[in-house]
């Protein structure tokens, strides 16, 4: 079992005081303004032909988060692309790579385009920053099922680990313990 590059992004959605079923129609018409946008580059980002992409709109499921925060909106693009959002945070799975190809050999211009999709998905909804946490028994794991704000994982990351690595090299100097945050600007 290889270790999965789990990128987790802010967001402004307010989600206080509404339904999940009003949350999931308001999210989905942001990402259905700039289908065409979010199709070209997904396309861009994944090693497929178009005809394995089956499905053209966005599917959304209500589902209760496995950590016990809440309820969690799960977007779908295809089989194999989504995105959570909860409260606190936005969750894409399956970027094609594993935590450690993401920062030791990934091909820049590849990595880009993918970087390219999460970037967009993630300025639609309000938010600025993603940070790259891992699973499967990687010590930044934890924060994947941490309970509060996206500020908060932040504070308690810069605690446990110190300031963000500003390269990605610095990261593969120490994988188990080094992070790293993109701004997106």
């Amino acid at each position: 079992m290889g270790t999965d590059i789990m990128p987790i992004a802010n967001h402004s959605i307010i989600f206080k005081k509404k339904s999940y079923s009003k949350l999931a129609k308001e999210i989905r018409l942001i990402l259905d303004k700039e289908k065409l946008q979010i199709d070209r580059l997904y396309n861009l980002s994944i090693d497929k032909c178009q005809d394995d992409i089956d499905q053209k709109d966005w599917k959304c499921y209500i589902q209760d988060n496995e950590v016990g925060t809440g309820k969690t909106l799960e977007f779908s693009w295809n089989s194999e692309e989504h995105f959570d959002i909860d409260k606190n945070k936005i969750t894409f799975f399956s970027p094609t790579y594993r935590y450690w190809e993401w920062f030791e050999s990934m091909e820049a211009n590849q990595l880009g385009k993918v970087k390219a999709y999460m970037f967009f998905i993630v300025k639609l909804l309000g938010g600025d920053r993603i940070i790259y946490l891992a699973d499967n028994s990687h010590p930044l794991e934890e924060y994947l099922y941490f309970k509060g704000s996206f500020e908060e994982i932040e504070q308690e990351l810069l605690k446990k680990y110190g300031p963000p690595k500003s390269s990605y090299q610095e990261v593969v100097a120490n994988f188990r313990s080094s992070y790293y945050i993109d701004r997106i600007l």
